[in-house]
């Protein structure tokens, strides 16, 4: 078996890996059980094996910058979901999901770089400004 098959045969086994981690713990969260391991750190597992498989595949890549920030992203994400899931610091893991997402943004519009980076500041300021405004009067 050479290199490359093997490598084909870890990434499949991954994806059904992750595919039946899924099927789990969407069980376990319709139902509201678990069995031995909650259903966060199943959730948090199906995340780092994401991550493992686009490390794995980084020389099939078709373009490395758009792998970067795929990997950026994953790695990031490991974060917020650490945040969101198994600590109280929600507002950092939001923060942190944002930011992934402006990554992701950059990888579909990476021709218009300028003109997306411009409408996020604007997005971000908005919200803040509504978030502002809707705390001081009605919460």
């Amino acid at each position: 078996m050479t290199i490359k098959s093997k490598k084909i045969n870890l990434i499949k086994t991954l994806v059904v890996l992750n595919i039946i981690i899924y099927m789990i713990f969407t069980w376990w969260d319709i139902f509201g059980t678990s069995i031995l391991i909650s259903s966060d750190s199943l959730k948090y597992i199906s995340i780092v094996i994401v991550f493992i498989t686009s490390l794995i595949t980084r020389e099939d890549a078709l373009s490395f910058k758009d792998l970067h920030l795929l990997q950026l992203g994953l790695f990031i994400t490991l974060l917020a979901d650490y945040f969101l899931l198994f600590s109280n610091k929600y507002i950092l893991g939001m923060f942190l999901f944002s930011i992934v997402q402006i990554l992701y943004s950059f990888r579909y519009e990476f021709r218009n770089l300028k003109y997306t980076i411009r409408n996020f500041i604007i997005i971000f300021l908005g919200l803040f400004l509504l978030h502002i405004i809707l705390n001081k009067f009605f919460l």
